[in-house]
């Protein structure tokens, strides 16, 4: 029993600040796992497991054990949070270790369970029930909106690798982003939410403009961090559409004027935030903790990462060109990129070691891309001596990056040999 609660602690220890997907058991209540269905049980410790090594623990069943453990379950016939909680967990698992069509497959069908779980939750709101047959339902408003959340920003990094559109989980752009801090959820056993004095947040529609609802997150400290990160996650959305479409099509007059008013929308949302939000190094003189900056690098990772998509896509959209000037033109887009790419590696030379064990390893692939573009760009020999020197620093750097994700995350270690290539 004393190992089962270790497990379960090193789940909030290292993976609910970025996958909030439960409460703690509060003080003077016992650490019980039988309210835990097994197929859960074993998915959590699947992605909780591999710190136990590092705590001086009992020997354990690998990660892949545990998730193997947790697909011989079985699913449950009738589709609950529950359930969608243990997809989750298992397709991060299946994430952190390489990208292949198993994962992507999961990743699809855990996105279309919570798309048709949280449109029957918010028809049931907004009628006003919250009961059925007698019994409250399974979850208050607080824990469906970041069990949907973290599904959203882990369905955002799958189809911003695969450059695929997501046309799909439109309807639930009524789903409020949280109200409360990850601390605040995780140490409560219930949230009245009723008794929160502000107004619910929602990701901006079709007539607002990302920079208002992002001025708008950071104005409430209590659930900056993580709503920002959301609202990041909706831009990057947004980039990935608008590359697919590229990618499937000549760039015409509507696909140009949509790339137009994506990058000028970030550049508002840089202006709309205070200026030492841009800057990766830690705000001591606002008295910002490691927890904080840790939460805001991965931002400005997931940020910096759209910023660049969006220069990629606009310089694929100059390739079919075919005016006199169109070599030009992607020889200053190529500039642009390496512009973009300066930004995550001052990123990354802000990192501290002890965030490896709490970070989002999805940040990882982010890594990975901007590895890419450095080396593509030393391949060419577009730059003089000096910077081809720095091209290699920033490579050993990002290399050194994921050797330190690999500690935890199986996906470091998988992506190191792609980049040396």
């Amino acid at each position: 029993m004393e190992t089962i609660c270790r497990r379960l602690e090193l789940y909030f220890e290292h993976v609910q600040p970025a996958y909030p997907l439960f409460r703690k058991p509060q003080p003077g209540e016992k650490c019980s796992a039988a309210h835990i269905p097994p197929r859960l049980k074993m998915a959590i410790f699947c992605v909780s497991s591999r710190f136990a090594s590092r705590q001086g623990t009992e020997p354990l069943p690998s990660q892949s054990e545990f998730a193997e453990r947790a697909d011989n379950s079985g699913y449950k016939r009738e589709l609950d949070l529950n359930e969608i909680k243990t997809c989750l967990l298992l397709c991060l698992h299946y994430f952190s270790e390489s990208l292949n069509w198993h994962t992507l497959a999961e990743v699809g069908k855990l996105t279309r369970m919570a798309h048709l779980y949280g449109l029957r939750y918010l028809e049931q709101q907004e009628n006003g029930v919250f009961w059925q047959d007698g019994a409250v339902l399974e979850c208050d408003p607080e824990e469906w909106r970041n069990v949907w959340w973290c599904v959203y920003a882990l369905d955002t990094c799958c189809n911003a690798l695969t450059v695929t559109s997501h046309s799909f989980a439109s309807g639930l752009q009524k789903t409020a982003l949280s109200m409360t801090s990850v601390a605040e959820f995780t140490n409560s056993s219930h949230i009245d939410l009723e008794s929160l004095s502000e107004e619910p947040q929602y990701l901006p529609s079709a007539t607002s403009k990302y920079w208002e609802t992002m001025s708008r997150i950071f104005d409430r400290p209590s659930c900056r961090s993580r709503n920002l990160y959301i609202a990041t996650s909706a831009l990057m959305r947004a980039a990935t559409d608008v590359r697919c479409l590229v990618q499937q099509q000549n760039c015409n007059e509507d696909l140009n004027r949509r790339l137009r008013e994506l990058e000028t929308d970030y550049a508002a949302v840089r202006l709309a935030l205070p200026a030492w939000y841009s800057n990766p190094s830690r705000n001591l003189a606002s008295g910002e903790t490691e927890r904080e900056h840790q939460d805001r690098l991965d931002t400005l990772l997931l940020s910096y990462c759209a910023c660049l998509t969006i220069s990629i896509t606009a310089a694929r959209s100059v390739i079919s060109d075919s005016l006199d000037d169109s070599y030009l033109k992607l020889q200053e887009h190529w500039q642009t990129i390496l512009a973009k790419v300066h930004e995550i590696v001052l990123v990354i030379q802000n990192w501290k070691p002890q965030y490896f064990s709490f970070m989002n390893p999805m940040c990882s692939y982010i890594v990975f891309l901007t590895g890419s573009v450095v080396a593509l760009d030393r391949a060419m020999h577009l730059g003089t001596q000096p910077a081809l020197s720095n091209a290699s620093g920033d490579l050993n750097l990002m290399m050194l990056f994921l050797r330190q994700v690999g500690c935890y995350w199986a996906v470091g270690m998988w992506l190191i040999p792609l980049e040396s290539k």
